[in-house]
């Protein structure tokens, strides 16, 4: 009887390990940070509206507002209707940045942590959003839509929308789009392996005065769903044999 119920308490163990595997794999990430700027320098990055210099004042600056991969961010003051502001070329290299082309087509999401400050919002701005553009070789100058995810905060309006007067205090979120379409074998689709371009482009529209502190912009690869759950198994069972 004594043996029965270790058994069965291994087996037990066992399936909830592996249960938990799976939980755990499927929602596990890859994750190649393109924007960080603990440097407080633009690292690579361009003003895509102001004729694609770098960032600088008065439209952007660097403070620790908003940070949260490690201590700086980027400040973007938008004065109202329509731009294109923050964007990053993927193909260039050298002088402290990388060559990120490759990262993007094993990726499947663009990933960006967003921070709105209410006291910081035009006073009757009522309606402000956020898209992406992807600019590649063979693709086009795609805007990609609506995010896949954002997590809610008070304002938000659901799709890429939100109402700057209707925020609390300081809030920030994560702004998720798919980017998988871009390179998924279907036509209009990034030339590989070696395309010549991609770029990162972000826009946006507000009826008003808006300030945006962005940080951690990353390329995400999920993994695959199961990885490493013959390990864990294996492992576990090996535990229970010993037991035995």
């Amino acid at each position: 009887m004594r043996k029965c119920t270790l058994q069965r308490s291994c087996a037990n163990v066992l399936f909830v390990a592996l249960a938990f595997a799976v939980g755990w794999t499927t929602t596990a990430r890859a994750q190649t940070v393109i924007g960080n700027w603990e440097s407080a320098t633009p690292e690579g990055w361009v003003d895509w509206g102001s004729n694609q210099a770098p960032i600088a004042p008065p439209r952007f600056a660097f403070n620790s507002t908003g940070a949260t991969l490690g201590t700086g961010a980027v400040q973007f003051n938008h004065a109202g209707n329509y731009t294109q502001w923050a964007a990053i070329k993927l193909q260039q290299s050298g002088n402290g940045v990388n060559e990120w082309r490759d990262e993007f087509l094993a990726s499947a999401q663009l990933a960006v942590d967003i921070t709105l400050v209410r006291d910081e919002m035009a006073a009757g701005n009522d309606f402000a959003n956020v898209g992406v553009f992807i600019n590649g070789d063979g693709y086009g100058f795609t805007n990609q839509g609506n995010p896949q995810s954002v997590t809610p905060f008070t304002g938000y309006n659901g799709g890429n929308a939100f109402n700057p007067q209707n925020l609390t205090g300081t809030q920030t979120s994560t702004w998720v789009w798919d980017i998988s379409d871009t390179h998924d074998g279907v036509a209009p689709d990034i030339v590989q392996p070696n395309p010549n371009y991609i770029e990162i482009i972000f826009e946006t529209f507000s009826n008003g005065g808006v300030v945006y502190h962005i940080d951690n912009v990353r390329l995400v690869i999920p993994e695959p769903a199961g990885a490493g759950l013959a390990v864990v198994g294996l492992s576990i069972m090996g535990v229970h044999r010993r037991r035995r």
